[in-house]
């Protein structure tokens, strides 16, 4: 059974985006087998007892967003287990500025780049965070949403962000399929960012979740209908949320 958690929403974040700066975003380095991952050498966990403030963002990729849900459950579940109260943030706060901070690259021609854009993000989640914080008294926010992730695809398996997966076989079981495949495709993975009270990246980490696709008695790639399983959900947020469990 899930526990309840409270909600918490920043009504008067807006008039803070006007007067409020925050910390630029921090430069990461990351193990080869999961690029893009960061974690802080000086990482505190939050004791025992204390609040983390959940931000779950519903997926771009509108096939994923019916396992949104059921992410954000097991990761509240995982908190709670490690002994930690959660309080779940409306993710509009988080929009609302993020769209403050894009509002100056509206008139680029091209739009913001890539890294403009994750300078940004950065930006609005280290903001939500301060807020937050300064309310509800919480050391830690910690920022979940499901994406695409590119994927090492060798033989009957992909392995990517931690975990490995067996490539389905359209028409058959999983464990009855065998594929011979080599090169790179999609998975989905659970992003976890936790961001200090005071606005600082802790941590970006991953795990992975499920492949977005079978294949064909040649190989070939053919998309896949049910994407998430309960087990690997499982094993996905538990590998995400690692640098929370103590060391």
């Amino acid at each position: 059974m899930n526990a309840t958690v409270p909600r918490f929403r920043a009504f008067w974040l807006p008039l803070l985006l006007a007067v409020m700066a925050v910390l630029a975003g921090c430069a990461s380095t990351a193990p080869k087998s999961v690029p893009g991952q960061y974690i802080d050498q000086d990482l505190a966990l939050p004791p025992k007892g204390s609040l983390v403030l959940l931000l779950h963002l519903p997926a771009n990729e509108r096939a994923y967003r019916h396992g949104d849900l059921e992410v954000q459950s097991l990761v509240q579940d995982a908190l709670i287990r490690s002994g930690y109260k959660v309080a779940v943030v409306d993710p509009d706060d988080y929009t609302l500025a993020l769209r403050a901070e894009l509002q100056p690259m509206i008139g680029q021609s091209t739009g913001p780049t890539a890294d403009q854009l994750q300078r940004a993000e950065f930006k609005a989640l280290a903001l939500v965070s301060r807020v937050t914080a300064d309310l509800s008294g919480s050391q830690l926010l910690l920022r979940t949403r499901l994406l695409t992730r590119p994927a090492n695809l060798w033989q009957s398996h992909a392995y990517w962000d931690g975990v490995s997966r067996p490539i389905g076989l359209a028409g058959t079981r999983p464990s009855r399929s065998f594929t011979e495949i080599q090169g790179t495709g999609p998975g989905v993975s659970i992003e976890a960012t936790a961001i200090s009270a005071a606005g600082r990246l802790m941590f970006r980490t991953y795990g992975g979740i499920a492949l977005p696709f079978e294949a064909d008695g040649l190989g070939n790639p053919v998309e896949a209908r049910r994407l998430f399983t309960r087990g690997f959900l499982e094993e996905g947020v538990h590998t995400s949320l690692a640098p929370l469990q103590p060391r």
